[in-house]
């Protein structure tokens, strides 16, 4: 018998279809699944058996102008919110200074090796930032870092790779 997961941060992301169903009738069909892990942040802390925060150093991928760093600043746990919070900075000049240089920090925060699920329903509710330079992003990502991202599609098919 397959595992069946319902993992929730407080959330809705949707399957297809789903979301249409869930606008008629204003509710989720969670019928097969049992909750097997969540977090509704209730605290005022991020749960560190839970969740890892990821700290790399500026330009560490995609040349990205902000350092992830573990600060109480970037990574807020709120009123039942994780709050992850761009931080910019100005340096060598005072704040009111043209002179001044800018640097940004963000939070990065992941269940890397503590939650691992094999499939499953996966919610997340999240209110993004707009503006430039913003990427917020959802991701479900395998344990092994090796794994995701290696798998390139140089066939029209996918379904050609899945013996390989």
């Amino acid at each position: 018998m397959k595992k069946r997961v319902l993992s929730a941060m407080p959330s809705q992301t949707f399957a297809e279809g789903a979301l249409d169903a869930a606008q008629q009738t204003g509710k989720l069909n969670y019928d097969g699944y049992k909750k097997v892990w969540s977090d509704e942040f209730n605290g005022d802390s991020l749960n560190r058996a839970d969740w890892n925060v990821e700290t790399h150093e500026k330009g560490w991928v995609n040349n990205e102008l902000q350092e992830y760093v573990d600060s109480a600043e970037n990574i807020q746990v709120k009123d039942g919110k994780l709050i992850i919070n761009p931080v910019k900075k100005i340096t060598d000049g005072d704040t009111g200074s043209t002179k001044g240089v800018a640097s940004y920090t963000s939070g990065r925060v992941s269940t890397q090796n503590k939650q691992t699920f094999i499939y499953g329903r996966f919610e997340c509710r999240a209110k993004v930032p707009k503006g430039q330079g913003y990427l917020p992003a959802f991701w479900l990502m395998a344990n092994d870092e090796n794994v995701y991202g290696c798998l390139l599609y140089t066939s029209p098919s996918p379904r050609d790779y899945a013996a390989s």
